[in-house]
């Protein structure tokens, strides 16, 4: 269902609940061009949340309690607050490592708790991951390519292998701009890459 729109990331949609006191603290929310976040309600009566554009894998973590909620906010690069203001609802962007921990979950607080429904939820994202899944690529290669890069990647890191993959939310430019990299580091590093993207 709709939710609200912001300035700069537009129309959201709440995709799944995960703490509710009376209406929902913290959730899930997902844009008309399908970018996830995750959404804290600090004060939803003035309209002041807390966002981060997340990861598939962060949050699953975060739901299997593998890093604490604060971690998983403090992850992201950047983190959005917002503000009710002159009759429209402003956005303020911050280094995520600078934000105040007044208005984040308690350090060392887990998710903790334990629903069908979530599992249900972390079992789509796992679905997701695999149908988004664009490329694995050796970490050293991979990372000078993202931050030089027009499209928009997220990065994820698998500390256990020393790989990442790059997530793809279905946007046709970002595919063709995989697909030119793909290409060259193929041919510029002679490596071998598994690269899944149908044509």
């Amino acid at each position: 269902m709709e939710w609200m729109s912001f300035e700069g990331i537009g129309k959201l949609e709440i995709e799944e609940e995960f703490i509710v006191v009376d209406e929902p603290v913290l959730f899930a929310a997902v844009s008309e061009d399908n970018k996830r976040y995750l959404v804290m309600a600090y004060d939803s009566a003035m309209c002041e949340f807390i966002l981060v554009r997340i990861s598939n894998k962060d949050l699953i973590d975060m739901l299997q309690n593998k890093i604490t909620m604060e971690q998983t906010f403090r992850k992201q690069n950047e983190i959005i607050e917002t503000h009710y203001e002159d009759g429209h609802i402003k956005c303020y962007k911050y280094n995520s490592s600078k934000f105040s921990g007044d208005k984040l979950p308690r350090k060392g607080e887990y998710y903790e708790l334990e629903y069908q429904y979530i599992n249900d939820y972390i079992a789509k994202l796992e679905s997701l991951n695999t149908e988004y899944i664009s490329g694995i690529f050796s970490t050293e290669i991979l990372e000078e390519y993202i931050t030089s890069s027009p499209c928009e990647m997220s990065l994820v890191r698998n500390d256990e292998s020393n790989i990442v993959y790059v997530e793809d939310n279905e946007n046709e430019v970002f595919k063709k701009e995989l697909a030119t990299c793909t290409a060259t580091l193929n041919m510029e590093y002679n490596l071998p890459v598994d690269y899944s993207i149908a044509a």
